[in-house]
């Protein structure tokens, strides 16, 4: 009848529980860590060799830092090539890289200038000018006055096909005087549809022409005369001088361009206007139409 009872459980009393407890407890407390001290008070102070020896590790810890910034800043400031050094302890040959030339750009302003112009005279024809002229090292652009009422036309005087230029420079009479090649000359002659005849126009580069019915000169039909509209300021008249310089050097010209004193300029433009007036006095003026007739009157039938 035993064997089929179950043993009884056996249970703590609380002294034993509270023995065990405090055991545990204790053995809990020593097994965990000290928490660090909230300040320095609150904390037990070390032996007196314990902090030396804090204190001096944590020096040479700084000084070790140090000495480690500063030899890498050395590294960073010395050159590649004195860190360079061949099997035998030498520093490699210094090696100078070819320097590129830069090409070399020209001016524009030594290329190209646009300036206000009042009027050109071609040989004896005199037209205003309608835009401003464009001088260039190649060619000198000029549109005037077209030979129909409302009309223009345009004029270019080739770089390479000039032989002389005077200019005058002074602000009161600011004008250039051009003289081009025979072959020039032609062609100008050409399109501007020059011919002899009396009353017409006529451009001479030799000034060969002989003169029976009026008074005039062989410079009055052998120059191109370009007069400024007002005078130059100091950076126009250093572009436009370069720029007819080159022209010179190109066609291998002395003098090009020629400084012409204010006097001659006046004297050459007076004489013109002169023989021009002379010109036009001599020429008759064109008769008018004559009055159309009146119509006849009408036929009448008889009745």
């Amino acid at each position: 009848m035993l064997n089929g009872v179950p043993s009884p459980v056996v249970l703590s009393s609380d002294d034993e529980e509270a023995g065990s407890g405090g055991a545990a407890g204790a053995s809990r407390l020593d097994s965990v860590s000290p928490r660090p001290a909230d300040s320095a008070h609150s904390s037990p102070a070390p032996s007196g060799g314990r902090v030396e020896a804090a204190v001096k590790t944590a020096g040479e810890q700084e000084e070790s830092n140090g000495e480690f910034f500063e030899d890498v800043n050395m590294k960073i400031t010395i050159p590649r090539r004195a860190r360079m050094k061949d099997q035998f302890g030498n520093q490699p040959p210094e090696q100078f890289s070819p320097r590129l030339k830069k090409p070399k750009l020209a001016s524009s302003s030594c290329e190209r200038i646009v300036l206000e112009c009042r009027s050109v005279r071609v040989g004896t024809l005199r037209r205003m000018v309608t835009k401003p002229v464009v001088f260039s090292t190649e060619q000198i652009q000029l549109e005037t006055e077209g030979p129909q009422r409302d009309s223009v036309e345009n004029i270019c005087l080739r770089a390479s096909e000039l032989v002389s230029c005077e200019w005058c420079s002074v602000r009161k009479l600011p004008v250039l005087f051009f003289r081009t090649s025979p072959a020039e000359c032609a062609r100008l002659r050409g399109q501007l549809l020059m011919t002899e005849e009396e009353g017409a126009h006529w451009y001479d580069c030799a000034g060969d022409r002989e003169y029976t019915n009026y008074t005039a000169t062989s410079s009055d039909e052998q120059f191109i005369v370009l007069i400024f509209e007002n005078g130059l300021v100091m950076k126009e008249q250093a572009v436009l001088e370069d720029i007819l310089g080159e022209i010179g050097r190109a066609n291998d010209l002395v003098s090009f361009p020629a400084k012409l004193p204010f006097e001659e300029a006046n004297i050459r433009l007076v004489n013109y206007n002169k023989a021009l007036k002379q010109k036009e006095d001599k020429v008759p003026p064109p008769h008018p139409p004559p009055p159309p007739h009146p119509p006849p009157p009408p036929h009448r039938v008889p009745v």
